[in-house]
């Protein structure tokens, strides 16, 4: 396949990374580096959606997890949540404590990984597992993780809110 960019790859799967040289990655650091906000280093495959991959629908195997731990949150019908990577767990985790703090138990993250679930939970941290619906954008022309992140938080926003629960996204990462 010809590239203009001579060092190019195919955007398969996400260049987003969780361990760096055989330890945790520091926030930001399991990124690729010195990619601009408008740049795209990566082929986009043929075929490649051009639409979200998947619905918000609250019934799917990607979503009635997430639909389910929000009701079980919700007061009064409404959950806080918000979406985080790897990268922003500590920076969630910080989120969570606040409500607490606050003595609101109507709050939950999306983690974005498996990483940021199991660091959060261990933590705690009320947390559902995002990463099959995160990597069900390896398929769209959204090459770049921090494209795939922005735009599955709100899918998953969407969900919640399609089962029922009033959800207000907050932001904690990205």
């Amino acid at each position: 396949m010809f590239s203009l960019f001579t060092l190019c790859h195919l955007a398969a799967t996400s260049p987003h990374k969780t361990v760096c040289d055989g330890r945790a990655c520091r926030p930001g650091e399991g990124n690729a580096q010195g990619i601009t906000h408008g740049s795209n280093p990566y082929d986009i495959r043929g075929g490649s959606l051009k639409l979200n991959p998947h619905e918000p629908d609250p019934a799917s195997p990607l979503y009635a997890p997430l639909a389910a731990a929000a009701k079980d949150a919700a007061s009064k019908g409404l959950v806080y949540m918000c979406a985080a990577d790897y990268d922003f767990r500590e920076i969630a985790s910080n989120w969570m404590r606040a409500f607490v703090r606050l003595g609101l138990k109507n709050a939950l993250v999306y983690a974005l990984d498996a990483e940021a679930h199991a660091h959060l939970t261990a933590r705690g941290v009320r947390s559902v597992d995002g990463s099959l619906a995160m990597a069900d954008f390896n398929r769209t022309r959204l090459a770049r993780h921090i494209q795939r992140a922005e735009a599955e938080r709100h899918l998953a926003a969407a969900a919640v809110a399609a089962s029922g629960v009033d959800v207000l996204l907050m932001d904690c990462s990205h």
